[in-house]
């Protein structure tokens, strides 16, 4: 991974696989989307990542957030909820 920090890269892959599987839970959809989405299409982490950046359908929103509040994410304060949710989780 070169200069990345592989320690926060790893944390945000293991993000990533629960993200995913609340997503399985919930039945939404769910999309990976800006230098995340990079990385996977590259097969590579080629930076480190302040962020993961998701992209679900409005229907499948609610659960899902449900379902990441149940995992012990909390929701930050951000754009109006209608528009984009943002959720954080301690180490």
């Amino acid at each position: 991974m070169g200069d990345v920090d592989e320690r926060r890269a790893g944390r945000q892959l293991e993000l990533i696989g629960e993200a995913l599987g609340a997503a399985g839970e919930t039945g939404a959809e769910l999309w990976l989307r800006g230098g995340w989405a990079v990385d996977f299409t590259l097969g590579r982490v080629t930076r480190d990542h302040g962020d993961i950046d998701w992209f679900t359908w409005a229907e499948g929103a609610e659960a899902l957030a449900r379902e990441l509040i149940r995992l012990g994410y909390t929701e930050v304060a951000g754009p109006p909820a209608e528009l984009q949710r943002d959720f954080a989780k301690s180490s």
